[in-house]
């Protein structure tokens, strides 16, 4: 958001920050000829994209990041886990468990162009085992198969999970 590529170098992507659809994008209240750089304009402008139009867009780029931020903090095996590439049978899918004090991490992504169904082999679980969708905690997976889980990904698609052991929870706590 904000690069103005008719700004020669470097300073394309310094142009300045386009926090609303309001003049001078929200950044200045100062007159166009006094700012330093010039607004971007056209297809990627202020009108079209801003801050104050992504934070009202839950499916915004703006907010996607938020939320993914906000997951990685919150799931330390992440960074600190120790990681496995899994087969996928799918060159255009890798997917990888993380192991870290107790908590299984599987994430899985596709960079495929075309909706990709995979079974990825997480090796011995429980009976009751299951996944949670740390993306969308409303989503989980029962009824993996020897330890394997079937997926369907759409294209360019992605899906981490948490590996739980024993019967998955009946509701969510609200």
């Amino acid at each position: 958001m904000g690069e103005n590529l008719a700004i020669e170098g470097r300073m394309s992507v310094r142009s300045p920050m386009q926090w609303s659809d309001a003049p001078n994008a929200g950044f200045s209240d100062a007159k166009p000829s006094q700012l330093r750089r010039p607004i971007t304009e056209g297809q990627f402008g202020a009108m079209a994209v801003n801050v104050a139009d992504q934070e009202r867009d839950p499916a915004s780029l703006l907010n996607w990041m938020e939320r993914t931020i906000r997951r990685r903090r919150a799931t330390p095996a992440l960074g600190w886990g120790k990681a496995q590439v899994l087969r996928t049978g799918e060159r255009s899918v890798f997917a990888h468990r993380v192991d870290w004090e107790g908590t299984t991490m599987l994430l899985v992504h596709s960079f495929s162009s075309e909706p990709q169904s995979v079974r990825i082999e997480l090796g011995p679980t429980d009976d009751e085992a299951h996944v949670v969708d740390v993306l969308d905690e409303g989503r989980s997976i029962t009824g993996m198969d020897d330890g394997g889980l079937e997926l369907k990904l759409e294209a360019h698609g992605y899906r981490w999970f948490r590996v739980e052991q024993g019967a998955a929870p009946r509701s969510r706590p609200k």
